[in-house]
């Protein structure tokens, strides 16, 4: 995931971006500072990443002091293609782990780069919908579905006005949650569920990560999913969720 030499870091960009705008894991970030070790280091993940055990019902705030730290393990080994009795090794494989905190708590380790390109778990929506909920392509689209939808809204009111009130909420808005919290990802329910990350980068990634990790199904809203009411239109959100799956917007 990233190697490092002299005062440089070299770091594959899924490190340091967005997980919407990060789908692949070819090409890099220049960095300035070392890990403490001579020669080149090669930081390799570990084979296996832990995860915060459940005890507790603590509550903490909505990510917004989640950070992710590189911490070094003691495994390094030499990296050798051949063995000729060459003693002077200058090139490490070093294992690194990424950890996730969030107001000082650690919760777990992740394999960003895994994490990422896994596009049977990680799936992104595009930025351009036809529900008139995300912007068109072409302006005059997206007028067209404006009027459209203008027309729906006013069908919808009356039909509104006639409805019982508890007849109004469908089948979505009954099973959807929202995840407040890093604990409740990790005692999330089986039904899907949103999770508000999605105006923090680094929290976004660390949840990405985590959350296929423990197996979970990730769609990725883009940023401005929420000033279209995305959330609130039940043809987009039914379109879209499965049973079980977390909508990171």
């Amino acid at each position: 995931m990233a190697m490092a030499i002299g005062d440089s870091i070299y770091a594959s960009t899924c490190l340091s971006s967005d997980p919407y705008d990060t789908e692949r894991a070819d090409s890099l970030i220049h960095v300035l500072g070392n890990v403490g070790k001579p020669g080149v280091s090669l930081l390799i993940p570990p084979p296996s990443s832990r995860v915060l055990k459940l005890k507790t019902n603590n509550q903490v705030g909505l990510f917004n002091e989640t950070s992710l730290h590189l911490l070094l393990t003691e495994y390094r080994v030499p990296y050798v293609v051949e063995h000729q009795g060459a003693r002077d090794i200058q090139t490490f494989f070093q294992e690194a782990a990424v950890s996730i905190y969030d107001n000082g708590t650690w919760f777990g380790d992740i394999d960003i780069m895994k994490a990422v390109s896994q596009d049977s778990l990680v799936t992104r929506t595009p930025s351009a919908c036809t529900h008139g909920v995300l912007p068109m392509a072409d302006p005059a689209d997206w007028q067209a579905v404006g009027k459209e939808k203008r027309k729906k809204k006013k069908k919808a009111k009356a039909v509104a006005a006639a409805t019982p009130t508890g007849e109004r909420v469908g089948e979505f808005q009954n099973r959807i949650r929202t995840i407040e919290n890093w604990y409740e990802l990790l005692d999330k329910p089986s039904a899907p569920v949103i999770a508000r990350t999605r105006r923090n980068w680094m929290a976004s990634l660390a949840f990405t990560g985590l959350n296929s990790q423990l197996g979970h199904r990730t769609r990725i809203l883009p940023v401005h999913c929420a000033k279209r009411d995305a959330l609130r239109t039940s043809k987009f959100m039914n379109s879209m969720a499965f049973e079980g799956e977390v909508i990171i917007e």
